[in-house]
């Protein structure tokens, strides 16, 4: 059985898209509060894009999307570690490695 095929995995997918993203949302903006909320969210959102992307075969965002936000996340990373280190002399402000 191919899941590209199953017709009930493509339209339980399309129906809960919706609503993980809204939870990975969630998830995010109260992260602060929780240990690990943005991790979470991350995952939530990542796994719901790969779900969806296998089961229907179509892209949910372009390669030059995931190129953007690969590059803009290093370059934030690397942001950081140079502020942190003239900041206090520590990459990332103070966190000791």
């Amino acid at each position: 059985m191919d899941i590209r095929r199953s017709q009930i995995i493509q339209t339980s997918v399309r129906k809960l898209f919706p609503f993980a993203v809204v939870f990975s949302i969630y998830l995010f903006s109260y992260g602060a509060n929780f240990p690990g909320g943005g991790f979470q969210a991350g995952v939530v959102f990542g796994t719901i894009v790969v779900i969806f992307e296998l089961s229907l075969g179509q892209r949910v965002y372009a390669n030059s999307v995931y190129a953007l936000v690969e590059f803009l996340g290093v370059l934030i990373m690397v942001s950081c570690m140079i502020y942190g280190y003239a900041v206090s002399g520590y990459l990332f402000g103070g966190l000791y490695l």
